[in-house]
């Protein structure tokens, strides 16, 4: 019930200042995380902070900059749609030749210097 509470706060300070300072507890609202997770980063120096005296503070745009540089950009459908046939074999490969025809066996226990048991 508390954490209904929380996501309600932080949808509205959604509309506040980008450069507002935020306490690490706010920066987990924002971010969906927990403190610590905040707290770890600052810690790391993979984000940037603000120290006042004992109190650190982190701007709501250093934090926004943090999810961006995180976004991992969507593929193309025509990459996947290349490498592989609708019926799952791999299209690189000659006419009439198994996909995994190339693929080297795995090893076994004896055949890496294991002793078989008598």
């Amino acid at each position: 019930m508390v954490f209904h509470v929380v996501a309600a706060e932080a949808v509205a300070d959604a509309s506040a200042s980008p450069d507002e300072l935020l306490t690490a507890s706010q920066a987990g609202d924002h971010l969906r995380t927990g403190e610590r997770f905040v707290r770890r980063l600052a810690a790391g120096r993979r984000i940037s902070y603000v120290k006042l005296g004992t109190c650190v503070r982190l701007q709501r745009s250093v934090l926004d900059a943090f999810i961006g540089s995180g976004r991992v950009p969507q593929e193309p459908e025509v990459h996947r749609l290349e490498l592989f046939s609708p019926v799952g074999q791999n299209m690189r490969c000659q006419p009439g030749e198994q996909a995994h025809a190339a693929m080297p066996r795995p090893a076994r226990r004896d055949d890496v210097g294991h002793r078989r048991r008598s």
